[in-house]
């Protein structure tokens, strides 16, 4: 229960910084990513720590490249270590162009990726926005795997990747801040929300 409320906390941290981007494209509802096998085995899945793949392709500075990588990778721990969930397929593939402003690589568009979530890490200023360190949106959910994220945007300004002790710990918890926006705190999230059985809760369930 104290690591939920940890990662609680982390969600009202750095309001005027960072956020979950509002003129996102439409989310993309899919199910080609699972495989036949999860088709049939779904009641008989287990629980696993979720999996998730950063895609650096769209990232254009490779100066702060190598302190962002291990930053989240750091993050990609935390995340790890503390959440499971039911693995619903092998190679899960984006039959997408575009996450949202994100160019997706054509090897996730055909042959996919073993994960249970991946998030492509870009560098960009919207219009409006240009103060906010970093910001995230979901693109796509699996309604097999309950209505769970597994293709999402993060954005960070390469001018707030830095090298010191202080920039470290400021960027670890913006980072992990828009991973959960991208797991579920989110408003454009809510309407998808299910109970343990797939049954949609309804947003009024959620917020009251």
């Amino acid at each position: 229960m104290s690591k939920i409320v940890i990662l609680l906390l982390f969600y009202n941290l750095h309001l005027l910084i960072s956020c979950p981007i509002s003129n996102h494209a439409p989310l993309i509802i899919q199910d080609t990513m699972a495989s036949p096998q999860a088709r049939s085995l779904q009641t008989t899945v287990t629980i696993q720590p979720i999996r998730i793949l950063f895609d650096f392709s769209n990232y254009p500075d490779p100066t702060t490249l190598p302190i962002l990588n291990s930053t989240i990778s750091d993050v990609q721990n935390t995340l790890q270590s503390i959440l499971s969930v039911p693995r619903f397929w092998g190679n899960m593939t984006l039959q997408s162009n575009n996450c949202n402003t994100a160019i997706v690589p054509q090897y996730i568009q055909t042959t996919g990726i073993p994960a249970d979530l991946a998030v492509f890490i870009t560098s960009q200023t919207v219009e409006g926005m240009e103060s906010l360190e970093a910001w995230s949106t979901p693109c796509s959910i699996n309604p097999l795997a309950l209505n769970r994220v597994n293709f999402a945007q993060l954005n960070i300004l390469p001018s707030k990747v830095g090298t010191d002790t202080y920039m470290w710990s400021q960027l670890y918890e913006t980072l992990l801040h828009e991973m959960i926006h991208i797991l579920g705190f989110n408003p454009i999230l809510f309407q998808y929300f299910v109970d343990s059985n797939g049954n949609a809760l309804g947003v009024s369930n959620i917020i009251m």
